[in-house]
């Protein structure tokens, strides 16, 4: 998959969100919407396979309107987060391979709400960008203020002197669904692919 696409129509998005739905109801219909506008905008969803909890929501609503979704679940997780039978389904050996798929299909990445497992994918995605693995979109979506205390984390981390560079270069913040797919589409439009090492200065400043 590119690492750079010129149209909104047409590239694949990954989304890191929670396999419960949470206890706020706004989070299924912020993932309902998200879903749909991806349908309709041919934007091709690339998640973790299950079909329970913002998971289930936002691959039933791509695949309802007609959309297309591709699920990486690891075989031991099937009966778990109940693997979706709609969906296109990649099943791998473990989360390494998941998550390694998962970045090879797609061209940009979403993080919704979610617990630990979507902080896990959110600091690793944004670390192998910080380290020029590579150049691809990183969207976090902050409905009704949920990752308030995470971007203040980041901005923390960045002021103690323990980033290379300001972290909010390495994702971009946003507040409503209707804002994803076309700060993506920009975001895409105007990125360089990463040529040579790419590698960033690591040594102390």
């Amino acid at each position: 998959m590119s690492q750079t696409r010129s149209r909104n129509k047409g590239f694949s998005l990954c989304i890191f969100c929670g396999s419960r739905s949470g206890e706020n109801p706004d989070f299924v219909r912020f993932a309902e919407e998200l879903g749909k506008g991806m349908a309709e905008s041919q934007v091709r969803l690339i998640f973790g396979g299950g079909s329970v909890g913002l998971m289930g929501a936002i691959s039933n609503a791509v695949l309802s309107n007609s959309g297309q979704a591709t699920g990486v679940i690891p075989g031991f997780l099937d009966d778990r987060e109940i693997s979706h039978k709609s969906a296109e389904m990649i099943v791998v050996p473990d989360m390494h391979t998941r998550k390694r798929t998962m970045f090879e299909h797609s061209d940009a990445f979403c993080v919704l709400p979610g617990g630990v497992g979507t902080l896990e994918e959110f600091f690793e995605i944004i670390t192998w960008r910080q380290l020029s693995v590579h150049n691809k979109p990183v969207i976090l979506a902050n409905w009704n203020g949920y990752w308030d205390s995470l971007v203040a984390m980041t901005e923390n981390i960045n002021k103690g002197g323990f980033s290379y560079g300001p972290m909010d270069g390495l994702f971009t913040v946003v507040r409503s669904a209707a804002e994803i797919l076309p700060t993506i589409n920009q975001k895409l439009t105007d990125s360089e692919p990463i040529s040579g090492s790419g590698h960033p200065d690591l040594s102390e400043s």
